[in-house]
């Protein structure tokens, strides 16, 4: 599976008012546009005022048709909502990465996580194999534990091959 992974970087005190443009206008259009699969996430550690959010794509064709929120909205709606999203925007930045599920451990219909810690790791060249097998010995860990996983490479964007890690915590 593939995602599009963008940050977005919201001008200072004003979280709120992101907070509800994406609940109600964002993920709502985004749904009536045919997105199946979205998570939203506020960054607790340093810029706190930074947002990501996943799309989940079953093939990069999905890109093609632009995004779901903007096929929800129709041309007019989306000028209208660019708008009001630039008044509470510094910058987001994006990539498109490819979900590695040999490297994650998350069930099927499991609860969303209360808390997420995000790793970026960039391996020198080369040595992708080795991590592979660091990663998947801490996995059987992780899975004794009870603690879920997700995993994915960048693909297209800033900092290609890099392997991002998500491990959920319930409390």
């Amino acid at each position: 599976n593939w995602y599009t992974a963008t940050t977005t970087v919201v001008k200072p005190g004003m979280m709120n008012e992101y907070r509800q443009l994406v609940i109600k206008e964002t993920n709502t259009a985004a749904k009536k546009g045919g997105a199946t699969q979205i998570q939203t996430w506020r960054f607790a550690t340093g810029n706190t005022d930074r947002v990501l959010r996943i799309v989940l794509h079953n093939s990069l064709a999905d890109r093609d048709a632009g995004p779901a929120a903007r096929r929800g909205m129709g041309e007019a709606g989306w000028a209208v909502y660019q708008k009001k999203a630039a008044a509470l925007v510094e910058s987001t930045s994006g990539y498109i990465g490819q979900q590695r599920l040999d490297m994650g451990w998350n069930p099927p219909g499991s609860p969303a996580p209360k808390l997420a810690e995000r790793y970026t790791v960039r391996i020198a060249p080369g040595r992708n194999a080795e991590y592979l097998k660091y990663v998947q010995a801490f996995l059987e860990a992780s899975k004794k534990s009870g603690h879920r996983r997700t995993a994915g490479q960048v693909v297209f964007g800033p900092n290609t091959g890099t392997f991002i890690s998500n491990t959920f915590y319930e409390n």
